[in-house]
């Protein structure tokens, strides 16, 4: 496939598929020549929610129109509510009316809800349907668009019900990026942190850089983005490459190797719940978790304190949270039972060792979490 010298290409080899995650700056009107390229022929279906719809789904329809492709757009509500059962149970009934069958192709246009929704109803609706990525977030160009986990939530867990099913194609404009609001990208950051300690030392000292160097003023102000695209394309180009190779060594998280995206998740994810997905983003969920997986892991003596230090000094410098306010240490516990980690009736932690460096453990002692979780803040 050849496309923008402008575009970056990260290739992603499964087992079971093969496809391309496309990164470039202003390249959204040319996603009509990509899926042309692919073969896409029949019904496409753009699935996004009202302000991205708004934004970004005339320029969509009119790049398929271009290549001869028929379209049609739905939007959704937006926000971590709609990411249920009854919103894809909508959606089943919304491709019925449009006649959609089997030959379809779903294009999920937005952030990572509606890429974990899209995913979900492509995954199932008439045993599965071909399913295109357009992540417009940075939370979803880095992390929720790659890699084929699509899930609902229900009103006990977080992506409790889902199916791992990948994307013909991942296509991330890093210049969507510019009408994000600072709270978004700092969502994606916290995302792209993890990255850098799970797996990539230079990744992290590239977004120490610029979090902490000169430029930190402009890195979360969209309005200077122009001004640093090449960053942004940096950032998401490496982060994206660190998902996709854990993604290869195991696609549906069964070889343990894919199990270290979940730093920072599993206390985030309860904070979420707990939260009832207000007042909390998930990227700032997950920054907490991160630093509660530091202090577990300083108390297992996995890691000392001036990692925790360097990494708490970066979360702070992108204006992300590091303490635990108005929750209970035993309710977040008792969430934490219910994640899809537990394994044999254990919580799996994955701890940080290092920069670029982590364990995944099943033996935390409760007191080691309760303490981490009090020492943050929580009652």
């Amino acid at each position: 496939m050849v496309y923008n010298i402008d575009m970056r290409k990260i290739p992603v080899n499964l087992r079971s598929s093969r496809y391309e995650i496309v990164i470039g700056s202003e390249i959204l009107p040319r996603l009509g020549e990509a899926l042309a390229k692919l073969g896409i022929k029949g019904r496409i279906i753009v699935i996004s929610d009202f302000t991205v719809g708004r934004l970004y789904g005339g320029v969509v329809k009119h790049s398929l129109r271009a290549k001869g492709l028929r379209s049609d757009i739905i939007t959704i509500p937006s926000g971590e509510k709609t990411k249920s059962l009854e919103m894809a149970k909508k959606l089943y009934k919304k491709l019925l009316e449009l006649k959609a069958h089997r030959d379809c192709t779903l294009i999920a246009l937005g952030g990572g809800v509606i890429g974990d929704l899209t995913g979900f109803v492509a995954a199932t609706y008439m045993r599965g349907v071909d399913l295109v990525q357009v992540p417009t977030t940075l939370l979803a160009q880095v992390d929720a668009g790659i890699g084929g986990k699509t899930a609902v939530n229900l009103e006990e867990a977080k992506n409790i019900v889902g199916v791992f099913y990948q994307p013909g194609l991942v296509f991330s404009d890093t210049s969507a990026l510019i009408t994000l609001p600072a709270k978004e990208i700092r969502n994606g950051l916290a995302e792209v942190i993890k990255y850098g300690i799970i797996k990539d030392q230079k990744l992290l000292e590239y977004l120490e850089k610029q979090a902490l160097g000169l430029r930190s003023p402009k890195i979360l102000k969209p309005g200077d983005f122009k001004q640093l695209l090449g960053v942004w394309e940096n950032i998401v180009s490496m982060s994206a490459a660190v998902k996709a190779k854990i993604v290869m060594a195991d696609e549906k998280e069964t070889k343990g190797q894919r199990l270290v995206l979940n730093l920072g998740h599993t206390v985030g994810h309860a904070i979420e719940t707990i939260s009832e997905y207000k007042g909390v983003s998930h990227g700032e969920a997950v920054a907490v978790g991160t630093i509660a997986a530091l202090k577990i892991a300083e108390k297992m003596k996995l890691t000392g304190s001036s990692v925790t230090g360097r990494i708490k000094k970066l979360v702070e410098a992108v204006n992300l949270p590091v303490a635990i306010k108005e929750m209970d240490a035993d309710d977040i516990i008792t969430k934490l039972i219910l994640d899809k980690k537990v394994r044999d009736g254990k919580i799996v932690f994955v701890l940080p060792k290092s920069a670029g460096s982590v364990a995944i453990r099943n033996d935390v002692p409760v007191k080691f979490v309760r303490e981490a979780l009090k020492e943050m803040g929580a009652k």
